[in-house]
């Protein structure tokens, strides 16, 4: 009996410990309400970069075919871009592209395990302007509208305590490639004041162990 007892205690002990490891290390879950469900079939298209350098990619995903714009207002893209994102990641893993352009964006966008954003880049040369023809430039605004030019509100959401995230927020094994980084109110004028933004890209998740295999390459930061 004795020998019995034990024997269930050291089980129910083993089931204990699985279920807290997996409280620990479950990824956490993206905002309700950016959860709207995709169910077009993925391309998995052949994209060619316009430096020929980088080299071609297959795409999951064209972003502009699932609702990101350059004419979109930033929350539009933000909440498309997340629901292509978690589309490709119930699929198991692939690229979501954006072609070249002007996007705008306002809030934070978590970019799920296994999947890859990627645009289309050209190393940029000293002196010489970005042509959002031949890349794709994210172009990062205050979340608060009217905010004043030092105000760090930016992703800044006390009810779903957001306010430590930055744009790009990475899962393990997520990838970044390819896209240019614009903040339009961090101006060369204001230098001396300039406005408080959260980090570009987060490397890994709050309360997550094991942020591995995030990659961040072929990028530029114009003035983040």
């Amino acid at each position: 009996m004795e020998r019995s007892l034990t024997k269930a205690f050291s089980i129910l002990t083993a089931i204990c410990l699985i279920l807290t490891c997996i409280a620990v290390f479950e990824l956490p879950q993206v905002d309700a309400a950016q959860s709207t469900t995709i169910t077009a079939a993925p391309g998995w298209d052949v994209v060619a970069n316009p430096d020929l350098r980088v080299g071609t990619f297959v795409a999951a995903y064209n972003a502009t075919f699932y609702g990101v714009a350059t004419g979109n207002t930033a929350a539009q893209n933000v909440t498309a871009l997340q629901n292509i994102i978690n589309r490709v990641y119930n699929l198991g893993g692939g690229a979501v592209y954006i072609p070249a352009g002007r996007y705008p964006f306002n809030n934070t966008v978590t970019l799920r395990k296994g999947v890859t954003i990627r645009g289309d880049w050209v190393e940029p040369i000293k002196g010489k302007p970005i042509d959002p023809a031949k890349n794709t430039i994210i172009e990062v605004a205050q979340h608060t509208a009217g905010a004043p030019a030092n105000d760090n509100s930016i992703f800044l959401n006390p009810a779903s305590n957001v306010n430590n995230k930055g744009f790009i927020e990475m899962e393990p094994e997520s990838c970044v490639a390819n896209l240019t980084f614009f903040y339009p109110t961090q101006t060369f004028t204001n230098v001396t004041t300039p406005v408080r933004f959260r980090p570009t890209i987060v490397m890994g998740c709050p309360n997550y162990f094991g942020n591995e295999y995030c990659n961040v390459r072929d990028i530029t930061l114009v003035n983040s």
